[in-house]
């Protein structure tokens, strides 16, 4: 379970196990703030960080056996910590990029706003003009996503095909290599010996029709696991 912990210095949060007993935070709390088991005070009381004489205040410390949970300390509760060492306590909260640098008080206008975004704009042209698949191939992959798959995880492919003088890119054929696919990411097991397979058989046709082959080396095809096959 997590504990917080309120000392003179700040907030700061533990986690122990559900069953520990009071000598068992303070070992955390030793090993992971720093703070000798002879320093600490604990109690639930929040007097414990602003009275003079602390003689009145029931602290857990003197329970140093008690499960955490016999003494009605739960999951997510705050407990106070006194000591007497100097500390730096790392604050809860950090400021972020709109007010790390602002004094308290100041006025942020809009253009402040806007010229702290980051901004991703539109390139001024494309690198390829557009691009065309062969309808067999395109159709056989999405088939096999849409019924096997039921587009539940990533498929991927690479793409072979020309680029014409017209700067457009015609893919002729995808090769799905052996993968291993999730939701969220997708490994191609690239340079295997059926991919040298692949290639040559390419460059042959190529061979044949006069042509410049284009491996799309470094694209990835990728099943949308929502809608449709998008380029990564």
């Amino acid at each position: 379970m997590i504990i917080r912990l309120r000392s003179r210095d700040g907030l700061e949060r533990l986690q122990v196990d559900d069953n520990a007993t009071v000598s068992g935070l303070q070992l955390v709390i030793q090993q992971q703030l720093g703070v000798p088991l002879e320093q600490q005070r604990l109690s639930k009381e929040p007097a414990l960080l602003t009275a003079r004489n602390g003689t009145s205040i029931s602290l857990l410390t003197e329970q140093p056996y008690a499960p955490l949970k016999s003494l009605g300390v739960n999951h997510g509760d705050v407990l106070y910590l006194l000591y007497d060492i100097e500390r730096q306590v790392e604050p809860a909260y950090k400021p972020g990029p709109l007010d790390s640098s602002r004094p308290f008080g100041s006025h942020v206008t809009v253009a402040d706003i806007v010229a702290k975004q980051r901004r991703i704009e539109r390139q001024g042209k494309a690198t390829v003009e557009a691009v065309s698949f062969d309808r067999s191939a395109a159709n056989v992959f999405q088939q096999y996503c849409q019924s096997a798959l039921a587009f539940s995880i990533k498929r991927g492919g690479i793409l072979y095909g020309t680029v014409g003088d017209d700067n457009l890119i015609r893919v002729e054929f995808v090769y799905e290599p052996p993968q291993q696919g999730g939701q969220d990411e997708l490994v191609l097991e690239r340079h295997t010996p059926q991919e040298a397979q692949v290639l040559l058989i390419v460059d042959i046709q190529a061979v044949n029709d006069g042509t410049s082959p284009w491996d799309l080396n470094h694209t990835k095809l990728l099943c949308n696991t929502a809608y449709s096959c998008l380029f990564h």
